[in-house]
């Protein structure tokens, strides 16, 4: 997960700048960037009463993408801890039959509940078992269905946090459905591939050079098969 917050009271007399035509000293807002993964506390840092934006991310599925929920302006108490803990990745399946696992959820816990992102949709398998064994399952994101499905199949994502799977495809060859993104839903497969992965959520919270947002939660594309 990551926060932005910025504070006005950690200003020193070297943090201002002259406004433009005045002997007026303007305070400089210091915006800190901060990734944190694994479990561990976050401590608000002195002065620093509001976190201006975060994203809280939770782990992958084995084809859909983690829940992402972006928000501003949450209050917080200086020297205060935050528990975070961050979400893992899904298991991939363990043979033809059996769907990608889950990834786990992302609990932020703040003093106005906690913030949970809900772990991605396992991605579907090879065949189309006996469901739902086979199929794309429901997360943060969907994972894709399976081919041979004749449509249907694929996992649901969760409202607010990301998107549908997409589903899979019959004949030969045979494609599997693109795992739902936080930003769009999985690609419905085409007849000669897999379905690319949903597009993930952009944010300016921390940018890549050239001031490009930075994406969060894209899904993974399916797979093909031709026999």
């Amino acid at each position: 997960m990551t926060l932005r917050r910025f504070s006005l009271e950690l200003l020193t007399n070297e943090s201002t700048t002259r406004v433009p035509g005045t002997n007026t000293a303007s305070p400089v807002i210091a915006t800190i960037v901060e990734e944190l993964g694994g479990t561990q506390n976050w401590t608000a840092p002195p002065g620093v009463t509001v976190v201006d934006e975060y994203v809280v991310v939770a782990g992958g599925g084995g084809g859909g993408a983690g829940g992402v929920l972006h928000g501003t302006n949450l209050p917080v108490t200086p020297g205060n801890t935050y528990l975070a803990t961050v979400g893992a990745g899904g298991t991939g399946g363990t043979n033809g039959q059996i769907s990608g696992g889950n990834g786990t959820n992302t609990i932020w816990s703040t003093e106005f509940g906690e913030i949970t992102a809900i772990g991605g949709g396992g991605g579907g398998s090879l065949f189309n078992a006996p469901a739902p064994h086979s199929f794309g399952q429901s997360g943060g994101s969907g994972g894709g269905a399976p081919f041979d499905t004749a449509g249907g199949g694929e996992g649901a994502g969760t409202s607010g946090q990301g998107n549908d799977g997409g589903a899979g495809e019959t004949g030969n060859p045979y494609s599997g459905g693109g795992g739902g993104g936080a930003g769009a839903v999985g690609e419905t497969v085409p007849n000669n591939r897999g379905g690319n992965g949903g597009i993930g959520l952009a944010t300016t919270i921390s940018t890549i050079p050239g001031n490009t947002p930075r994406y969060y939660g894209g899904g993974g594309g399916g797979s093909l098969y031709n026999n």
